[in-house]
This record gives C-alpha cells, sequence and structure tokens, in this order.
C-alpha cells in the first residue's frame, strides 16, 4: 500500500519543484489534495514541510501512532490513517494518507450549507464530543475545531498532525518547526505560542473556541449558538470549576487573537472573521 501511495509522492515532488505552486490552500501545515490509487477508495494525502533531522522525524512518526490510539480510546472515530517518512535530497517528509470524505460530509461545510436545525444538531454533536473526549482522562491535546470533522453516520476526526501526545512546550517547538514560512526560530518565544496552543490543551479555551468557529461561520446566529452552547454545556457531567469558566466566556461570541488572524492574513489562509460586536 505504501508503495501505492509513493507514486503519488514522487508526482507531488517533481510537479511541486516544477510549477512551484500549491495544490490545494486547504490545511494550515500542509495542501492536502485527493488521490486516486487503481483498485482502492479515494484517499487524502498531506505532505509536510521537510526537515533535515531523521530522528526527530521517527520521534514524530512514533508519537503519531500513539496519538491515534489515544484518541481511539477517548472515543474518537478516526479513519484509518497512516505516516510514512519520504526522504529526498537529504531531506524528510512526513506524509500522512487517509481514507477521504466527500466535500459534503465535511462538517464545516455542511454548517455553511445547511439550515438553522442542522447547525445546531451539528453544534450539539460536536460539544458532546468534546466532553466526552475531557471527561475520558486521556492526557493529550485536542484541537476540536469544524474543519476537523467529517460527517458519516455520527462525527469523524482526521486532524492528526501535529501529533500531541506531548507536553505543551514540545508542541509548540514542533508548531514552529513545521510552520509553512521560514521563521527565526532562536528568535520566537515558544511562550508566544501558547496563544496558539492554549485551546489545544485547557478545557475552557477548547470549547470557547468551538463555539467561537461556529459563531464566524454562521453570523446570522450567533446569539442562538451562544444559548444552545450555553444549555448543553450546562447538562453536561463537566466539572463545575471548567463549566463556570466556560460559560462565562460565552456571553458573546468568541474572538480569534489578533496574531491567530494577522498570522492567517499572512500565509493567505482561509476563515472567518471575527464578529462585530
Amino acid at each position: 500500500m505504501e508503495q501505492a501511495f509513493a507514486c503519488f509522492f514522487d508526482q507531488w515532488y517533481k510537479e511541486k519543484a516544477r510549477n512551484n505552486k500549491q495544490i490545494s490552500n486547504l490545511g494550515f501545515f500542509s495542501q492536502p489534495f485527493r488521490i486516486y490509487p487503481d483498485g482502492m477508495d479515494m484517499h487524502v494525502m498531506k505532505i509536510y514541510k521537510p526537515i533535515r533531522n531523521h530522528a526527530l522525524a521517527m520521534e514524530i512518526s512514533a508519537n503519531h501512532t500513539s496519538y491515534i490510539g489515544k484518541l481511539n480510546l477517548a472515543g474518537l472515530r478516526l479513519p484509518e490513517t497512516k505516516l510514512w517518512i519520504a526522504e529526498r535530497n537529504r531531506r524528510y517528509y512526513l506524509v500522512i494518507v487517509q481514507p477521504s470524505f466527500l466535500d459534503e460530509e465535511l462538517v464545516r461545510n455542511r454548517m455553511i450549507n445547511g439550515d438553522k436545525a442542522i447547525c445546531f444538531s451539528l453544534l450539539e454533536a460536536l460539544l458532546k464530543q468534546t466532553v466526552d473526549f475531557l471527561l475520558s482522562g486521556v492526557q493529550v491535546g485536542f484541537h476540536p475545531t469544524l474543519r476537523n470533522f467529517a460527517w458519516r453516520d455520527g462525527l469523524w476526526f482526521f486532524d492528526t498532525f501535529p501529533p500531541m501526545d506531548m507536553s505543551q512546550p514540545a508542541l509548540n517547538r514542533i508548531i514552529l518547526r513545521f510552520t509553512p514560512v521560514s521563521l527565526p526560530l532562536n528568535l520566537i518565544p515558544l511562550a508566544w505560542i501558547n496563544r496558539v496552543s492554549d485551546e489545544y490543551y485547557q478545557p475552557a479555551l477548547m470549547l470557547k473556541g468551538l463555539v467561537g468557529s461556529t459563531c464566524r461561520l454562521r453570523p446570522e446566529w450567533a446569539d442562538d449558538f451562544l444559548l444552545h452552547a450555553r444549555t448543553v454545556l450546562s447538562s453536561s457531567a463537566l466539572p463545575k470549576d471548567i463549566l463556570s469558566q466556560t460559560l462565562g466566556m460565552l456571553n458573546q461570541p468568541p474572538r480569534l487573537s489578533a496574531l491567530w488572524t494577522g498570522v492567517r492574513s499572512l500565509l493567505g489562509k482561509e476563515g472567518k472573521p471575527n464578529l462585530k460586536r
């Protein structure tokens, strides 16, 4: 199977080197694209910024395997996800391949195109999935945002990079290493990256980010989303301190930080603006 996928990687490598163009503008760390292997279902391939440190590539690969196992243990459904390391010109590319969901199955697209009832049901399902993860006791980072889920007879989670079976400071270093722009890594305080990664480790911020994404995507229903989220969470088994902290953040549509919106704009990544209130 890996050999079949390697042919698509080779094609991507040659075309990118010759044309110097992106195949897709989806994703932050990579530009995923669909492939159609002979005799197999449609798959998606994600290729990440190459590194020269083979030991680091192997370490991330092992963490990725562990991370998927722990997400499954926490009750999440993931498509069969494989990561392998491709070497070209003494650089190591981490490559992830998964069975692909259809465009209309992606939760973000369903939110964009759905009526109010569909959007409410999706938000409720996402909140309950996140609460279940938090109550599972599994200690890994997790990013339950709309673009990381699909709906096929229930929710599926498919974003496994960077793998987060590691401490937040360790993840911050990985984020900097694989950001798709050249950065002076020795000049950027890791604490700055906490403004992004706090949401992956702190329960209240995790839930706030999910609700914020929903409000920005369908701002006409933002106030109703806030009320619905507060109702769903209030009836959950979240610990009282986490619930109180989260509800306190949902009195108005959550906003993205200026740091994140600035980086997103700089890289030309798609995303909805903060709501003006």
